[in-house]
């Protein structure tokens, strides 16, 4: 009885995600409009474009779009908050089962995995952007992905997941490079070239960068070049930002108070640099993942764009499994009575945080477009 509750425990978790996120209903973020515009028109034969006749390249998630339009086609649905919604539950769902793998490979531990799981279930980040339509459930999931098969020694499924990975958003490289580098320096090693990866990874990329080449004039979406343009920000205004939500991954301050977030920060630094040199030694193929909540940080950093809040939640993930490893590690360095606890303590804690975070329905109701930046929004799904 227990071997089978254990068996399909994974669906409980999944189903939570899935209901966390449809509860709520759409609450649509304005810059998803413009997905769900380029999907719409595509479908109604108008081409992948925004205002018909004007090849500008709009979006940057050319994967999610299609995805969409793909979606409505075959179920005939034409409102596409509801659509995304449920794509987006769905990969969340799936994402969280994908995270029970992931941890126990990156700590040799089942209970990082059920933590970080249960953590991304209900973590309002992901909660949010959800339900308001944009790209980042699908980015997560492939992220998420990614890392599994290729820890799991399936090359090919990875540099497949990976070339999506960039169709889904461009700053997909923070994680794909990394990937990259490692699979070429084994290479180099073993004398064994991944060139059944490169050939799935570049006929995956080819078909749009040929496409975006030939249709815009440009692969790389012209809203980069315009916010560049538009935003003028002071000096280390995104690092600010940055180190704010990695002091505050579960909300802490909304019961810690504003005094938290850089103690936070220094707490939660050190558990992932334990957990991450853990993860390394159990397995070197680990480091690219390890690598990338920080590579997010110092690379957004540098660049100081306007931080977007849907800019937060792709390192989430990684960041949980990084933070839950580097507590157990901890604690069986110390040699702690209890310290194979210490991930579902902390995870309880987390999830406490987390949901007292959470308000079913905001203020200025689910239906409309979000304004962005309000503090209401950006707290709570």
């Amino acid at each position: 009885m227990f071997q089978r509750l254990v068996r399909y425990a994974p669906l409980l978790v999944a189903a939570v995600a899935l209901c966390a996120r449809l509860l709520p209903e759409p609450r649509t973020i304005d810059d998803a409009f413009i997905t769900f515009r380029y999907a719409r028109n595509l479908l109604a034969g108008l081409g992948f474009v925004f205002n018909p006749g004007e090849h500008v390249l709009g979006t940057t998630t050319p994967l999610y779009t299609l995805l969409l339009a793909g979606v409505s086609g075959l179920t005939r649905v034409q409102s596409f908050p509801w659509l995304a919604l449920w794509v987006n539950a769905l990969a969340d769902a799936v994402t969280c089962v994908v995270l029970v793998r992931l941890g126990e490979k990156l700590s040799g531990r089942r209970a990082v995995g059920w933590a970080a799981a249960w953590l991304w279930a209900i973590a309002p980040m992901s909660v949010t952007f959800a339900i308001g339509g944009m790209e980042t459930s699908i980015f997560v999931l492939l992220l998420t992905l990614g890392a599994d098969l290729y820890l799991s020694g399936k090359g090919t499924a990875a540099a497949l997941t990976s070339a999506l990975l960039l169709l889904t958003r461009p700053d997909g490289i923070l994680f794909t490079g990394p990937l990259i580098l490692d699979a070429l320096g084994r290479g180099w090693r073993t004398r064994r070239w991944p060139r059944a990866e490169a050939l799935v990874f570049s006929l995956t990329l080819a078909p749009w960068l040929i496409f975006a080449t030939l249709y815009f004039g440009t692969p790389i979406p012209h809203s980069v070049a315009a916010k560049t343009l538009a935003y003028r920000l002071p000096p280390l205004s995104a690092l600010v930002r940055l180190i704010q939500q990695y002091g505050t991954p579960f909300f802490e301050q909304n019961l810690l108070g504003n005094t938290w977030p850089l103690a936070g920060f220094v707490l939660y630094f050190g558990l992932t640099v334990i957990g991450g040199l853990g993860a390394v030694r159990r397995d070197s193929r680990t480091w690219p993942l390890a690598l990338y909540p920080w590579l997010y940080l110092v690379v957004f950093a540098a660049a100081n764009p306007l931080i977007f809040r849907w800019y937060l939640a792709p390192p989430l993930p990684f960041y949980f499994l990084l933070i839950l490893t580097g507590l157990a590690k901890l604690g069986e360095d110390l040699h702690l009575p209890a310290a194979r606890f210490l991930p579902h303590a902390f995870g309880l804690l987390a999830f406490g945080f987390s949901i007292y975070a959470w308000t079913l329905r905001p203020d200025h109701g689910p239906r409309r477009p979000e304004r962005p930046g309000t503090r209401a929004d950006e707290l709570h799904p």
